[in-house]
């Protein structure tokens, strides 16, 4: 759906009625208030681990949290940039780190964290490596939400009946599919309706081949129309022609659902799928399981996407002080063991361990093999040139045979956003 002024309008407005209800039941309260702060968010599945993760919060700072989601990510991001150049928003903001972030700390409606950082850091509560994720023109403006690989979560159930062991090689990968096709299993879930997840099949067939073009493509030094690139949509495509993945109108919500039936085998996401995947009624390590995805190239460079989300607080908070001082604990142990356990997957904080047995399994490979880390694509480019490329995938799918006009279109685009990002970033 096309976001116009008068649809953000409407949106925004019915969110914050639910944000005047949600301090009407003892929610973010105004400037000087000590009830819960309010937080947007675009994931209604994590409310519980917010407001656990607040309750943890509340013995610190003496304040929780109290979240109002909007689950259309879409929709979710036209909501918090009109928002937030309101006295009406929320005092804390789920966000993405680099571009992204970086996009809307440009607006200059977003506080400084750089001194919330800078302790967390001398703590010893989050990796250094990570700041330039989170900064802008030299100031930190996010906080790291979670810490998610991007793996491709099976059934294991379906591998077992079919004698299909986690794939090593990208040859086992396609032999694994085949034979679930041929026994009426539909191998990948992949969808559009989300809009955002149409990059999936993309980013992991072009780091598959090549961690350094992918890395490159992130930094404008290399084409969409390259061959990598090309191959990579060659590939998608004879998966769609199979009949190997799901229709392009599902949505990632249904995914577990889809796998606990059998109706899907596997799902390529971040681990931050963990958590819903138990709230479908599975158990990780006997329902499912996880493997990184095999390299397409023999002897390419093995690689993982990486992921932490961000944590902002707009300088029109009505608790703005509050809110800072809020995340100033959020990479706190006591606070990261509630969240992490709720999430099921990797703290922020390098020194609080996963409860979960996949989660651990998955660290101790990431740690043994030392895989190329890469952003997500969703962060790894500017704003307004991921919304074209998710869009240009989206009829990508619906329609696999138009690959080169796709890229063609994505690369036009490239050159005009790029071009625009380095003027906006000065």
């Amino acid at each position: 759906m096309r976001i116009t002024k008068r649809t953000a309008s409407a949106l925004l407005a019915a969110v914050l009625t639910a944000t005047s209800a949600v301090a009407c039941g003892g929610g973010s309260e105004p400037a000087g208030g000590t009830g819960p702060l309010s937080l947007y968010s675009d994931n209604p599945t994590w409310e519980k681990g917010f407001v656990d993760a607040g309750t943890a919060l509340q013995k610190i700072t003496g304040r929780g949290i109290k979240p109002v989601s909007v689950p259309s990510t879409s929709d979710y991001e036209q909501v918090v940039r009109t928002s937030i150049t309101t006295r009406k928003t929320n005092d804390l903001v789920k966000w993405w780190s680099g571009y992204k972030l970086q996009d809307l700390a440009s607006t200059g409606l977003l506080t400084d964290l750089t001194d919330v950082w800078n302790s967390a850091e001398q703590k010893g509560w989050v990796d250094p490596a990570l700041k330039p994720n989170y900064t802008f023109q030299g100031k930190v403006y996010g906080l790291p939400m979670y810490q998610s690989y991007w793996v491709v979560f099976y059934s294991k159930p379906l591998f077992a009946e079919h004698d299909i062991q986690p794939p090593t090689t990208f040859a086992e990968f396609e032999k694994a599919a085949a034979t679930l096709k041929q026994n009426g299993v539909t191998p990948l879930w992949t969808g559009q309706s989300d809009t955002w997840t149409s990059f999936i099949p993309y980013q992991t067939l072009v780091a598959a081949q090549s961690p350094d073009f992918y890395a490159k493509l992130t930094q404008n030094q290399a084409a969409w129309t390259d061959p990598v690139s090309q191959n990579a949509m060659t590939i998608w495509k004879g998966w769609i022609d199979k009949g190997w993945t799901t229709p392009a109108d599902v949505k990632l919500a249904d995914a577990p659902a889809m796998m606990k039936s059998g109706k899907v085998a596997m799902l390529p996401v971040g681990t931050w799928e963990n958590s819903n995947l138990k709230l479908a009624g599975m158990t990780p390590d006997k329902d499912y399981g996880a493997f990184f995805m095999p390299t397409v190239t023999p002897g390419a460079p093995r690689s993982t996407f990486v992921e932490g989300g961000a944590w902002t607080v707009p300088t029109n908070a009505p608790n703005r002080e509050d809110a800072v001082k809020q995340l100033g604990s959020w990479l706190d142990p006591s606070v990261q063991t509630v969240w992490s356990t709720f999430l099921a997957d990797s703290s922020a904080n390098p020194d609080v361990p996963s409860t979960d047995p996949l989660i651990k399994k998955l660290q101790t490979q990431v740690a043994q093999d030392k895989p190329v880390l890469l952003n997500r694509f969703y962060e790894a480019f500017p704003s307004k040139l991921v919304l074209a490329a998710t869009t240009e995938l989206q009829g990508f799918m619906v329609d696999p045979g138009t690959g080169p006009k796709t890229l063609d279109a994505i690369q036009k685009t490239s050159v005009t956003e790029w071009a625009a990002w380095k003027k906006q970033a000065g």
